[in-house]
């Protein structure tokens, strides 16, 4: 990794490359399921595999997009602009190039600090350690009004109830009248970091916490094949978080006591078709979830897309 974009103010687009040199078929089986898992920054990771599976023809089969936390946030960008994904990726590109883009304040990196900052929720008012002004701006500019009735395709969006100690999902059956605005804020609301959202009676944040790579959600509406592009685990708390913050997503998740409950069984059992792509280094995706300057990311993505979707493996899995 080029350690100057790190400390560069305005990091340079990265133009991805190589394009495939194949399309895939034009017919597949079955119902197609593209799952986006949660991870920050390294949502960026996403982008340039989708990016790959859009110039392959592969993103044309999709029936359906899954996405929590940054994978929600991809997923509504992906549907919103469905058949025009370069738009998604300038958005990435131009408009998410530096930290205070999606978020101001500052994460504390020591004991010392972390106790002073926990002190503003203990005897303040303080719902969150940064304030999310860019990303509620990137949604409001982008997605606008829409809601779910609106998308092109049908688009599911986990959170998590920390009220109720549930799974919420937003999708065209459930919540169709829903702003997508208010499932991007809720979906991406990391516990500490940035603040819950209000919605009815719940109380939302992260649908990390639950299942940081929401296969079953695809599995319960009707997917016979699953994509799924990954860039973390499947549970909280996530790696390279800050210590402060990596432990109070630990203790919160403890609290809620949210078994995992995304169907592996069938997907690891080989039930159903099932393509799976992380990345195969983490340091490869920046210093952390909460540094959003890494911009090689996108690129990296595009490399494992390429190195692994070939054109019979891809056409096989359509064909299945």
């Amino acid at each position: 990794m080029n350690i100057f974009n790190w400390f560069a103010k305005d990091p340079k687009p990265f133009v991805l490359s190589p394009n495939p040199a194949y399309a895939v078929n034009t017919s597949h089986k079955g119902k197609i399921a593209l799952v986006l898992g949660g991870g920050g920054s390294y949502g960026r990771f996403e982008i340039g595999v989708i990016k790959f599976m859009a110039d392959c023809g592969l993103l044309g089969h999709v029936d359906m997009v899954i996405g929590t936390s940054v994978g929600g946030l991809n997923a509504l960008f992906a549907s919103r602009y469905w058949g025009a994904f370069d738009k998604v990726v300038d958005i990435w590109n131009t408009r998410v190039i530096k930290n205070t883009d999606i978020y101001s304040g500052e994460i504390p990196n020591s004991i010392g600090s972390a106790i002073a900052r926990a002190t503003g929720f203990m005897f303040g008012d303080k719902k969150s350690l940064v304030k999310p002004k860019g990303l509620y701006f990137l949604l409001d500019m982008f997605l606008k009004d829409s809601t779910f009735y609106d998308l092109p395709i049908p688009t599911y969006i986990t959170a998590t109830d920390i009220k109720a100690k549930k799974r919420v999902v937003f999708s065209k059956e459930e919540t169709p009248l829903v702003r997508c605005t208010i499932a991007g804020r809720s979906s991406s609301a990391i516990p500490l970091i940035f603040p819950h959202v209000d919605y009815k009676d719940m109380v939302l944040c992260d649908g990390g916490i639950a299942n940081n790579n929401p296969v079953e959600v695809a599995i319960e509406n009707g997917a016979t094949k699953v994509i799924l592009i990954g860039c973390t685990p499947n549970n909280m708390p996530l790696p390279n978080i800050k210590d402060m913050v990596d432990d109070g997503v630990n203790s919160l998740a403890t609290a809620l006591h949210l078994a995992e409950e995304d169907n592996w069984d069938i997907v690891e059992g080989g039930k159903i078709p099932f393509i799976g792509l992380w990345p195969e280094r983490l340091d490869k995706l920046g210093k952390s979830i909460l540094d959003f300057d890494n911009m090689e990311a996108m690129q990296y993505g595009n490399d494992i897309a390429y190195k692994y979707l070939k054109q019979d493996y891809c056409n096989e899995f359509l064909a299945k």
